[in-house]
Formats: structure tokens, C-alpha cells, sequence
């Protein structure tokens, strides 16, 4: 995908996405916060390339409201048991532990 080098590659298949479907199904947000749940220590830079590659334009060229709906996003109570049980259920549906 566009925006996402081996960097980010690297580590969003340590998180188990490895395509883009995955990624859009998880999202910009919930991969960062997956990713600093996982020990990793993401930055806005971060969800900035995965939302610019998700819709498909270079990170720079985001539009600042988008940059704010992020950053609002991340700001915002969030359920980690439940964003870390949706990824355990991945992980089964993939054949991890049944």
C-alpha cells in the first residue's frame, strides 16, 4: 500500500495484519493502538501514513481535519480489553488456537 514502507510493514504484521483488508478492517486507530498495546511506540506520523494509505493519498497531503478526527480519535476513552479480545478472535478465525 501506498505510504507503508518496510518499516511499517514490519510491524503491523507483528500485530497480525498482514493485508490491506485487514488493515481497513482494523483501521488507523485501532492499528496504532494495537501497536503500543503490543510494546511497539507508534506516532501520529504513524497513523497518518496508515490513514493516507487507506483512502489512498500521500500523508502529506491529509487534510487537517482529517489529521484532527485522528488525534480526537486516539484522545478518546477506548476499550483495550475489547480492542485486544477482537484481535485474539482474528487469531482463532485464522486457525491460532482451535
Amino acid at each position: 500500500m501506498r505510504n507503508l514502507g518496510p518499516y511499517c510493514e514490519r510491524v503491523l504484521n507483528a500485530i497480525g495484519v498482514h493485508t490491506a483488508a485487514e488493515l481497513r478492517e482494523l483501521g488507523a486507530v485501532n492499528a496504532y493502538r494495537l501497536l503500543a498495546l503490543r510494546g511497539h511506540r507508534p506516532s501520529l506520523n504513524l497513523v497518518w501514513a496508515i490513514e493516507a494509505a487507506l483512502t489512498d493519498v500521500h500523508w502529506m497531503d491529509l487534510p487537517p481535519e482529517t489529521k484532527a478526527r485522528l488525534k480526537a480519535e486516539l484522545e478518546a476513552p477506548w476499550d483495550a480489553w475489547a480492542l485486544l479480545a477482537g484481535d485474539q478472535e482474528e487469531g482463532e478465525e485464522d486457525g491460532g488456537s482451535g
